[in-house]
């Protein structure tokens, strides 16, 4: 199973209980008006029940987006299959509060989420997670969440070879990225920061050996490879600081090939 796979699967299922806080409110069950009171409490409920899901999408979609301490470069599929189960797992309390809060309509897909996970979790085998199914409902949501947790929301578009939409200069807080491959190859968009007190450029720092970058750089997460013509999406919790997007994926698709960087598609950002 990929990462982007994994990634777009959660955010599935925070998004479809984030759409469910927003339903709450907004349903008509045909009675008399209520009292005032009763209306401000039912104000108040879904004020705190929203509360609640965007402090577990929130959870969840940043630690799928840095993901499990795994060397990706090195490790076997059925090893990277095995840490994401292993991750969702961990996630299970904030999955259950996503889900418990589901209105009736919807119940059944909820269900349908979390019988998944579980089953995944059990049998350490995620294949069940990979649909088109996720894929598209993932798409489909993602925007909802971004708006409804008020998340800065910012469009990047990876070619042959750059990174294009990405702003020079992002606020603090939380970033949702959704990023899309208009290239003949695929792309990866992966975010790095400079460590505490690195004073050289990231050109400087790209030309070390690898040896000798050691903490002088720190990965914030990213997008995993995508194929040509799709998107992923992923959130970032973003603190002051130099930031770069970067693509070391080799040219050509083979393992001989230069990376995507040296042909250009790395690009700076500052968070201020």
């Amino acid at each position: 199973m990929t990462r982007s796979r994994t990634i777009r699967f959660v955010l599935a299922l925070a998004a479809v209980a984030l759409l469910a806080a927003g339903c709450a409110s907004d349903g008509d069950d045909g009675s008399e008006e209520g009292s005032a009171d009763t209306a401000a409490e039912a104000t108040t409920t879904t004020a705190d029940t929203t509360a609640e899901f965007c402090e577990a999408s929130e959870t969840i979609n940043l630690r799928v987006t840095e993901g499990p301490d795994l060397d990706f470069a090195t490790a076997t599929e059925a090893e990277i299959g095995a840490a994401f189960v292993a991750l969702l797992d961990g996630l299970s309390a904030d999955i259950e509060t996503l889900a418990a809060s589901a209105p009736d309509e919807i119940a059944g897909d909820v269900t349908t989420i979390t019988e998944t996970i579980d089953e995944a979790v059990t049998a350490e085998d995620p294949s069940g997670l990979e649909s088109e199914e996720f894929d598209a409902a993932t798409t489909a949501v993602f925007e909802t969440s971004t708006e409804t947790c008020e998340w800065t929301p910012a469009d990047v578009t990876g070619v042959d070879h750059a990174f294009e939409g990405l702003p020079a200069t992002l606020a603090p807080g939380l970033t949702a990225v959704t990023f899309s491959n208009d290239g003949e190859e695929a792309h990866e968009m992966v975010v790095f920061t400079k460590g505490d007190g690195v004073t050289e450029s990231f050109d400087d720092l790209l030309a070390l050996p690898e040896e000798e970058v050691g903490d002088k750089v720190v990965p914030v997460g990213g997008v995993s490879p995508i194929e040509p013509g799709t998107n992923d999406t992923a959130l970032f919790d973003l603190e002051a600081g130099e930031y770069m997007a970067i693509c070391f994926l080799p040219v050509g698709g083979g393992e001989d090939g230069p990376p995507h960087f040296l042909e250009g598609m790395k690009s700076e950002f500052t968070v201020e």
